[in-house]
């Protein structure tokens, strides 16, 4: 794998794999499985294993959803196998982050201080423990540059199967993110036309089996697509709700609302089409743009640094400056230019909507190798014993600090989780299979009855009268509300003692009390009203 001889680079490669896996497999522990969106994907996993057409035609990835299917199918907890992917998969991208460091840069040292960074990064943790397909997508890009690496910095073609190898890792990050894949496919594409375009023929025709394995990889997941509820031909995700979203501040009680609110500029969307709807509201479009670039770059800074090595906004913008300006004029300005890119792809692709934190965690391995090899790189900052021992040092503190960080996160969200396991183990013996329990966690019904997804109900944000008429058009028999989530909507002043509608009669309620060891007395309270008389609509599907 590494040029060098000398058994000490591998044994460190494995060295730095096996704490990667460790830190993981320990804080897998302590973190609840299911987090995020991942029910939703468990729910259509299990949908596919009891058969139901269709169930992987969604706006939800296939790959974890056939995880958690095959786990149900074959007797597993889905949750906890897709945890373990999830695991494996963050394991790999350790992996690869110093592989794409070692082959681009050429530098045992980066190599070391990247693989170290990535395997205990917060983020990349977090994301390596919580089931959701983000990281799955990140080990198949940096395996894909990896590969394809010395084409990437402009050093030659020379291999047919680098470029198969490289394409085809592309084609199967479509099944963990379809819009982040595509755009990985666009962008290593025009930069491989603009370094071989003039090349000749013989360039080309090799140069194009690359996107040729793409297609015939990610083909099923276009089939699947086009099978989904309302796609119009060829389905790659419904992203109109992105660009709408961006009209209206980002609350929760819009985001819940019991009647949709971005209904009517949805219609207009779709009825005007994106290239005129956009070119309709160009100005506000403009003044996110460029507000959402700069959130970009704030979550990259807080990502790249645990909370007490953050330097704060300007100071993360001034060192990517200071790094742009020597390196894009560097003899590897190919290579960092290429990474810069490969980084900034999606903020600045997406920005017109909005933008997510775990949209850009994918991409923080490729500044991590970045800013290690900059610093490796540069004599005025390397080229010294002491100058190395302080950095490694430094880096040692640093990495030693997002770890903790990570473990006193995991350790105060485990009471919560216990707490919400405590509230479903009282619903599964309280209600009968025909009942439908509405909550806003969907982790709830995992926990509840797992082989009836659809016993679960969203809980929407409105008043307690909104949520009734709601919860009898969903026929809902139980309402479940906290403290914990959202405490500013109408509904869940009813935790605080506010009169619940004339027809709900309080089943349960659970108040949880413990002693924290910085923040002192913590309380969380859960409320379950049973709607009486029951509703008498069509039964839940058994």
């Amino acid at each position: 794998m590494f040029s060098a001889p000398g058994l000490y680079r591998p044994v460190f490669f494995f060295l730095i794999l096996a704490l990667a896996f460790g830190l993981r497999m320990r804080f897998a522990d302590i973190a609840y499985p299911a987090q995020l969106d991942t029910p939703h994907m468990i729910h259509q996993g299990i949908f596919w294993a009891q058969g139901e057409p269709g169930a992987l035609a969604t706006i939800w990835q296939e790959a974890p959803c056939l995880t958690a299917g095959i786990a149900y199918r074959l007797g597993f907890n889905p949750a906890e196998a897709l945890q373990w992917s999830t695991v494996i998969y963050g394991t790999i991208l350790v992996g690869m982050t110093m592989l794409l460091t070692h082959r681009m840069f050429k530098s045992d040292a980066a190599t070391w201080l990247a693989g170290g960074w990535a395997a205990a990064n917060q983020g990349l943790v977090e994301y390596s423990i919580n089931s959701m397909p983000e990281i799955g997508f990140a080990a198949c890009l940096l395996g894909a540059y990896a590969i394809m690496a010395n084409a990437l910095c402009g050093r030659g073609l020379q291999s047919v199967f680098s470029l198969l190898g490289g394409y085809g890792l592309l084609g199967l990050g479509i099944y963990f993110k379809p819009l982040d894949s595509l755009t990985a496919l666009a962008l290593a594409t025009g930069w491989l036309v603009l370094l071989y375009g003039k090349e000749g023929r013989q360039v080309w025709l090799r140069f194009l089996a690359g996107p040729l394995i793409f297609i015939a990889v990610a083909t099923p997941h276009y089939l699947l697509q086009s099978g989904a509820p309302g796609a119009n031909g060829v389905n790659l995700v419904n992203r109109s709700f992105g660009l709408v979203a961006g009209e209206i501040p980002i609350d929760s009680q819009f985001l819940y609302a019991v009647h949709d609110p971005y209904g009517q500029a949805i219609k207009e969307y779709e009825e005007t089409g994106a290239l005129k709807w956009l070119w309709e509201h160009r100005a506000r479009i403009v003044r996110r743009y460029f507000s959402n670039v700069v959130n970009a770059l704030r979550i990259y800074g807080n990502y790249l640094f645990p909370n007490a090595f953050r330097m704060g906004n300007a100071w993360f913008v001034a060192m990517l400056s200071v790094i742009a300006v020597a390196r894009l004029f560097g003899p590897l300005r190919k290579t960092y230019l290429f990474l810069f890119l490969s980084a900034m792809a999606i903020p600045l692709g997406v920005s017109v909507s909005f933008i997510f934190d775990r949209w850009l965690v994918i991409y923080i391995p490729i500044l991590i190798a970045i800013v290690s090899a900059h610093l490796v790189l540069s004599p005025s900052l390397w080229d010294a014993t002491w100058k190395k021992t302080a950095w490694v040092c430094l880096w040692l503190a640093m990495v030693g600090n997002s770890v903790a960080m990570e473990r006193n996160r995991l350790e105060d969200k485990a009471w919560h989780w216990a707490n919400q396991r405590t509230v479903s183990a009282w619903l599964r013996q309280a209600t009968r299979p025909d009942e439908r329990i509405m909550s806003l966690s969907p982790s709830m019904s995992l926990e509840i009855d797992l082989a009836r997804p659809r016993r679960w109900v969203q809980l929407k944000a409105g008043t307690p009268e909104q949520i009734e008429q709601y919860a009898q058009e969903q026929n809902a028999s139980y309402i479940v509300l906290t403290d914990r989530l959202y405490p500013h909507w109408p509904i869940n002043q009813l935790v605080r003692g506010e009169t619940p509608p004339a027809n709900w009669v309080l089943a349960k309620e659970e108040a949880f009390v413990r002693e924290h060891p910085v923040w002192g007395t913590q309380t969380e309270s859960y409320r379950i009203f049973k709607r009486t008389p029951p509703p008498f609509k069509e039964q839940a599907e058994p």
